[in-house]
């Protein structure tokens, strides 16, 4: 996938733009830490890429948690051709341990 159409498809998806963001030819991470609204950002996205048809991959969602379920880690991957994305979350006792990602990667 061409550079301005890899571009193109994070503004439909509504790729987060501010903040931790890296983004090259054919490869974007958004990254935040601390508090709760990533998990919006998450959802955003996510929602936009199963309105553009992405699916998701039924083997790769994933939940974990320590023995006393006070930290919680969650992932999920959606696929389209030769795009995928993939979201993991990660809950801690307080909102100053929450952190959130978002990976867009081409082939």
């Amino acid at each position: 996938m061409e550079t301005k159409e890899f571009k193109k498809l994070l503004k439909t998806l509504s790729f987060p733009v501010g903040g931790d963001v890296y983004v090259g030819e054919s490869y974007a991470k958004w990254y935040k830490r601390h508090g709760h609204a990533g998990a919006k950002v998450i959802v955003r996205v996510l929602d936009a890429a199963r309105a553009a048809g992405f699916a998701p991959v039924p083997d790769r969602d994933r939940v974990s948690a320590d023995a006393t379920g006070d930290r919680v880690a969650r992932g999920t991957v959606v696929i389209k051709g030769d795009i995928t994305i993939t979201a993991d979350t990660f809950y801690g006792q307080t909102a100053y341990e929450n952190n959130f990602t978002l990976t867009v990667s081409s082939v």
